[in-house]
């Protein structure tokens, strides 16, 4: 292999990706955040980005387990540069750590964001993270937006992260999440399972679609007043925006989410309000139960007493049902 074959980078399309079954041009944009379709398509075209060690052409359909490689010279990249580590640790070991994601930081670089993100606070931590197939997100096994806080795993070594993406994959880490949405919704248990894709008249935006992606979240209530709620969510699969979709679907938006929210909101926020309080799995090398809780920022303290809704009482609070992280959910 020489000089120029190694500065390529592959990556391995996941059946769960979003990228199955779309255009190479636009499954590339699916996998690639912040690519734009048409500069994909020009790669494509010539050859600097291929299927399969292989050209193909924009409109080539992608398959689960294809590998798309590309030249990252041909974007222009402008290189990552390591900056100091600020993130609340909730948890660390040899082979993982769980922080605190703070809203408003996006958890790895784009080509339009080279700097602020989790991945340049990981890089100046003075620790060593797994690389997996792609160089620039060492250590991410999942993410969260940008604007959402809390629970965000890291694997330090190439078999927890093999371990961690699995269990992802086949949907054993537990997730429950805080929201504050809009208007009163009263439920003890409302199972919202839509499928979620691309919306096609906004690719920054997922959209309900029949022919989308198997979504299911959990929402409960916690507590109501005049203007919001603030809900219990558990999701049982992954999907980008998901609980901002299913509760937009249920015309129950997030409180200050600019992408899916009312047109004219009520507040001001700092950020929208939705929080990967806590989080559970298996460690992927000693297989012990792990059980994360992350505590909300200051504007989650202050929109409480805007709203009238009382937050819980402690992070780590525990509950019952599907709501239980404590263990694992049982098997069907």
């Amino acid at each position: 292999m020489n000089g120029e074959e190694r500065r390529w980078r592959s990556v391995v399309i996941d059946p769960e990706s979003d990228a199955v079954g779309l255009r190479a041009d636009a499954g590339a944009a699916a996998l690639f955040d912040g690519y734009s379709r048409s500069k994909l398509a020009q790669a494509i075209k010539e050859g600097r980005l291929v299927v399969n060690q292989e050209t193909v052409r924009p409109k080539t359909i992608l398959c689960a387990g294809d590998v798309i490689s590309y030249d990252p010279t041909f974007f222009d990249l402008a290189p990552l540069r390591a900056e100091p580590f600020a993130l609340p640790l909730l948890y660390e070991d040899d082979d993982l750590l769980v922080v605190n994601k703070p809203a408003g930081l996006v958890t790895h670089p784009t080509p339009q964001v080279r700097q602020g993100t989790v991945v340049n606070q990981l890089m100046g931590s003075g620790r060593r993270f797994a690389v997996g197939d792609d160089a620039e997100r060492p250590g991410i096994v999942h993410r969260l937006d940008a604007q959402t806080s809390g629970c965000l795993i890291v694997a330090k070594t190439e078999t927890a992260r093999d371990g961690l993406v699995e269990a992802f994959r086949n949907h054993q880490v537990k997730k429950r999440y805080l929201a504050m949405v809009e208007t009163k919704w009263d439920t003890e248990g409302t199972l919202v399972d839509l499928p979620i894709g691309r919306d096609p008249k906004d690719p920054k935006r997922r959209t309900v679609r029949t022919d989308g992606r198997e979504a299911k979240s959990l929402f409960r209530t916690r507590e109501m007043s005049d203007e919001a709620s603030l809900m219990d969510v558990r999701i049982f699969t992954g999907r980008t925006h998901q609980i901002r979709v299913h509760a937009r679907a249920q015309e129950h938006p997030v409180v200050g989410d600019t992408l899916y929210g009312f047109r004219r909101q009520r507040h001001e926020t700092g950020h929208h309000l939705l929080h990967a309080w806590q989080i559970a799995f298996a460690h992927p090398r000693t297989g012990e139960w792990i059980h994360v809780a992350a505590p909300w920022d200051d504007e989650w303290e202050r929109m409480s007493r805007v709203l009238s809704l009382p937050l819980p009482e402690t992070t780590r609070e525990t509950s019952e049902g599907p709501f239980d992280l404590s263990q694992p959910d049982e098997a069907d």
